[in-house]
Parts: C-alpha cells; structure tokens; sequence
C-alpha cells in the first residue's frame, strides 16, 4: 500500500474498494458464525 500516493484519485478509490470488500467479508464471516453458534469462534 505505500506506493499508492495520497494524490492519486484512482489508488484511493482502488484502496477503498479493497478495504469496503474486506469489510463486508470480515462482517459475512462474524454473521455466519453467529448464525451456527458460539462454538465457530473459538476454532
């Protein structure tokens, strides 16, 4: 990631693309964890 530069519109919008995917994955996985029990979790 540093050799995006801060003034580079398109790296920023890849970089929050990136991070929104991330995001969304990290969510789906709590969210189906919790769905099949507390067990998940802790494996």
């Amino acid at each position: 990631m540093g050799a995006l530069r801060a003034e580079d519109p398109v790296g920023q919008a890849i970089a929050a693309v990136c991070a929104g995917v991330v995001l969304v994955a990290v969510i789906s996985v709590t969210v189906a964890s919790w769905r099949r029990g507390p067990a998940l979790v802790h494996a």
